[in-house]
């Protein structure tokens, strides 16, 4: 097949496994014993002998650098207890909660962004553009109350009994 001809796309998307889906690291996860780091990271780091064709030097650089990544991240302050436990709660209240931005392009077109935190603690993304015509273009103009190029607004919605509903803010 050439290089100009049409390949068959197999990529797919990658769904987490239900082991990791759940479980989001919170900052005492992150908060490690640095020498126990560094000693992990010392007795499996692969060092090459070169005899496979390695490259030595390129092998002791990329060592270096992430020895230094290493030691640069792990001096970094540490959240209190009481940090760790603020960072908890705002997460949870984030719980079942949607923000959509939207805006009118220059050719009349929404660009639209949404972040959901879902109940289960799993966060989504998306982003798309919903041209004149689309069913649901004149949906997102009203609710967004975009009326010409430029115009553009941020709503906030909570996941209630099932369903997104628009409220004032996340607070």
């Amino acid at each position: 097949m050439s290089d100009l001809e049409s390949k068959p796309n197999t990529d797919k998307a990658e769904e987490p496994s239900e082991k990791h889906a759940s479980r989001s690291l919170d900052a005492t996860e992150r908060n490690v014993d640095a020498a126990k780091v560094k000693e992990a990271h010392l007795a499996n780091f692969d060092h090459h002998s070169g005899s496979a064709g390695g490259d030595q030097d390129h092998s002791n650089q990329a060592e270096n650098r992430l020895t230094k990544l290493t030691e640069q991240l792990l001096s970094g302050p540490r959240n209190t207890p009481n940090e760790v436990a603020q960072l908890k709660s705002e997460r949870e209240a984030l719980k079942g909660t949607a923000r959509q931005w939207a805006e009118m392009q220059q050719d009349h077109s929404i660009a639209r962004h949404i972040a959901q935190s879902l109940p289960t603690g799993m966060n989504a993304n998306a982003d798309s553009v919903s041209a004149p015509g689309d069913s649901d273009y004149e949906e997102l103009c009203k609710l967004h109350n975009l009326k010409k190029p430029g115009d553009a607004s941020t709503i906030f919605k909570r996941l209630i009994d099932g369903a997104w509903v628009v409220v004032d803010d996340l607070e």
